[in-house]
């Protein structure tokens, strides 16, 4: 009687185990289900521009589905609601609002603003909340009100950007992966074309329709090689959309740490070096900057690429110059460096043009920091022997490409030196068009 139980409870115990397992599962499909949906209601939302709405609908899905797509979605929908340079919070909704519950981190402010109407027919514009008074009256599809909103600063929506691009960037393969790849596709591509230039050889001059069968053949396989290049670049376009994120919000140190942290998995990187050297030009430190182009110049192979980053110092100090906000003593140590990088640079490409003209600018704006003496005049003059020489060479290289030179502007005064192209900075970012799926 004992044993029989004993049987039944260990039977018992193990339909409670496996009914406890089923419902487990269940659960976890049915939060699995819900999680997706709400993904998908978060990429309609987005396509229709309401980007608060789309990131809240992203933030209860990655709850219930932690995808590394989910906070792609997340970082581009963060990415188009903070505003460069914007100092006020920003108003999300109000506080009572389930949005407001979703975002994290947001916090109450009272105010009085445009609320739309729940009853408006189109509610593509209600997150336009606009102060209201007594004079400035809202749209009749709106009503003033005074309550209080939920919102966040466009620092913390660009950080919020910028952590969720970052989860969706460490869970992707390495780069050395992605640039294999990417090489292997960049080789069909050459094979195909290839191929295909083969075939409208073949083809008669005048089987139009043949010849339309196999543009449309070649279109259609380039069109695909070219979406898996695209694949295979997002990494780094997000890494840029990223950085920029932090830039645009004057949050330097947190993108100088993220590319000083991929500099130390990939020492030497010219790139990445110039991507330090362009965030610290934009965070004001132009010392920072041209030490990072000096380790660009030192660290690349290609003597033109050697020759571009010896330039870029030119351009800072160019651009900081002309910005007359500097001391004398730090524009001359300025002007000193940019003219130290370029005679470098001559001694390695002696008939580019430009760099001469370059030098010429410089020396103009080191000549005023000397006011009246013979300092100044040295520099005068040297910037008009090498605008000369600049002339001549630009002339040639003209004449060697087929060019008609173009004659020779005169030279400018030594209080409006003529400007070169300014520098840009080495993170431009971009606006990101996936939504994921």
């Amino acid at each position: 009687m004992s044993r029989i139980s004993d049987g039944a409870t260990r039977w018992a115990f193990i339909a409670t185990v496996v009914i406890a397992a089923l419902l487990g599962t269940a659960c976890g499909y049915r939060e699995e289900i819900e999680g997706r949906n709400g993904n998908r209601r978060g990429n309609r939302l987005f396509r229709e521009m309401q980007f608060i709405d789309a990131a809240a609908e992203y933030e209860q899905a990655l709850v219930k589905v932690p995808s590394p797509i989910i906070h792609y979605n997340l970082g581009l929908a963060y990415s188009k609601m903070y505003r460069p340079g914007y100092e006020k919070p920003i108003l999300l909704g109000e506080e009572s609002e389930p949005t407001c519950a979703s975002i994290p981190n947001t916090k109450p402010v009272k105010a009085q603003v445009c609320i739309k109407r729940p009853d408006a027919q189109d509610q593509s514009d209600r997150r336009r909340f606009n102060d209201c008074d007594a004079k400035e009256v809202c749209p009749s599809s709106f009503e003033c009100k005074s309550t209080t909103m939920c919102t966040a600063t466009s620092a913390e929506l660009a950080d919020l950007a910028a952590t969720h691009l970052l989860a969706w960037i460490r869970a992707q393969p390495s780069d050395e992966v992605l640039a294999a790849e990417k090489k292997q596709v960049l080789d069909e591509m050459k094979a195909k074309q290839a191929d295909h230039e083969a075939r409208m050889a073949a083809i008669p001059p005048e089987n139009a329709d043949g010849r339309a069968g196999e543009l449309q053949r070649i279109k259609s396989a380039m069109d695909e090689l070219n979406r898996r290049v695209d694949e295979l670049t997002l990494k780094d376009d997000m890494r840029k959309l990223m950085t920029q994120a932090w830039m645009d919000t004057s949050q330097f140190s947190k993108a100088l740490a993220f590319w000083e942290s991929e500099l130390a998995a990939r020492p030497n990187s010219p790139s990445i070096m110039g991507n330090l050297a362009g965030i610290n030009l934009k965070a004001n430190d132009w010392r920072k900057s041209i030490e990072w182009y000096h380790k660009v110049a030192d660290a690349e192979p290609d003597p033109a690429q050697k020759v571009a980053a010896l330039q870029s110092i030119g351009n800072v100090a160019w651009s900081k110059l002309n910005s007359k906000t500097l001391t004398i003593d730090d524009s001359v140590e300025l002007a000193d460096f940019g003219l130290g990088a370029l005679e470098e640079a001559t001694r390695s490409q002696p008939k580019l043009g430009k760099l001469y003209a370059l030098q010429a600018s410089i020396l103009n704006f080191r000549s005023l920091t000397h006011g009246a003496s013979f300092a100044a005049a040295i520099d005068r003059s040297n910037a008009q022997d090498l605008l000369k020489l600049a002339r001549v060479l630009i002339d040639e290289a003209k004449k060697q490409q087929g060019q008609t030179p173009t004659p020779a502007p005169p030279a400018p005064a030594p209080t409006e030196p003529k400007p070169p192209a300014p520098p840009s900075p080495s993170m431009s970012g971009g606006t990101a068009q996936k939504t994921g799926g």
